[in-house]
């Protein structure tokens, strides 16, 4: 069984460290996971004095294997966790400024769990929050889930996407995954695509994410002409789009229980023509929350056959149901807020009778 080896990212270089940034960690570590080291490569995240991580990634020069894998994660048994709103102080992120893809991936198996990044492009619209490269590997079953994305200009784009994926083999599975404030000039928050001069297939499977663009396109499936490209949505909300634009494409029949600002979301039990503010917390810009809101229309209207399979827990750490039918849409499971105990002080006296 291979051995998990952790190193602790850390730009404020706080007590327990072993790298100042999560470059640093991937120059330092990368290498043959599955000889001799027989090794699962950890990069667990912190922020101990509230100073993000600046320095974009492309994570390419490993050789990884099913059992041999990189993870790349806050631990939410931490205090470096987002909360699922975009948090500073001592929440991890990754804040890259200028023009460059946050994570780029060219790897099989890695894990990214419970990341928070920023971008902030100036000049293109091809920079990602992740996407991928075919560097050195097919990457191959790569899983996402957990993470926050946002840009701040009107150039950056999401999860998960390239414009060319020439001769790739891809397999990306992502859950409880927010992104928001890419416009129409980042469209594609989340995208999958092919390139048209050579061969290229990609799998693509997205559980309970929540979009918030911001008149742009939320998920978008392009199709060269040379290849294949399936894409899978089951739970997910997208809001806030361009005209026609929240699922943007064909997608796989297996596609469902979706909801959308729009009439666009794939499958016969999925909800359209919703209205953002009614649906979550806050989604004026800056503070945005994407909890769901009491009554929304997100609550109990998901599916939890295929999704438990995977997760079980939002990205919050709440437990979904285990009835399948009860599941919300979106990254979060909707909580009921507990109201106080409220007695009157006769009432009090006469149960503290009753126990003499």
């Amino acid at each position: 069984m291979a051995t998990t080896v952790t190193h602790i990212v850390d730009p404020n270089s706080g007590a327990g460290f072993d790298y100042d940034s999560l470059y640093d960690w991937d120059a330092g570590e990368q290498g043959n996971l599955t000889g001799v080291r027989d090794e699962i490569a950890v990069a667990t995240c912190r922020c101990t004095g509230g100073t993000a991580d600046s320095t974009a990634v492309t994570v390419n020069a490993w050789t990884t294997s099913a059992t041999q894998y990189i993870k790349i994660w806050t631990d939410p048994a931490e205090s470096y966790r987002h909360n699922g709103t975009y948090q500073t102080g001592n929440k991890y992120r990754l804040e890259i400024a200028g023009n460059s893809s946050a994570v780029t991936l060219g790897q099989s198996y890695i894990r990214i769990d419970g990341i928070a990044i920023e971008i902030n492009p100036t000049t293109d619209n091809t920079y990602w929050c992740i996407t991928w490269t075919d560097a050195e590997q097919n990457p191959s079953d790569n899983r996402i889930s957990n993470c926050i994305g946002k840009s701040i200009s009107s150039k950056g784009r999401g999860f998960i996407g390239s414009n060319d994926v020439t001769n790739l083999t891809i397999t990306y599975t992502v859950w409880n995954t927010i992104a928001y404030n890419f416009n129409a000039a980042g469209w594609g928050v989340f995208y999958c695509g092919t390139g048209d001069s050579a061969p290229g297939s990609i799998t693509a499977t997205f559980y309970n994410c929540t979009v918030f663009s911001s008149a742009g396109r939320g998920f978008r499936r392009y199709l060269g002409a040379n290849s294949t490209c399936v894409v899978k949505a089951i739970n997910c909300a997208v809001f806030n789009c361009a005209a026609n634009s929240c699922f943007l494409g064909t997608f796989d029949a297996a596609s469902d229980y979706n909801a959308a600002s729009d009439t666009t979301s794939p499958g016969d039990n999925s909800i359209d023509s919703l209205t953002a503010s009614n649906e979550f917390v806050n989604v004026s810009a800056g503070t945005e929350d994407f909890d769901l809101k009491a009554g929304s229309s997100l609550i109990d209207t998901g599916l939890g056959t295929t999704p438990k399979t995977v997760f079980t827990n939002d990205i919050f750490g709440t437990t979904r149901p285990t009835t399948d039918g009860d599941w919300d849409i979106g990254a979060f499971e909707y909580v009921a807020a507990v109201s106080a105990l409220s007695i009157s002080v006769s009432e009090a006296l006469s149960f503290a009778e009753a126990l003499d």
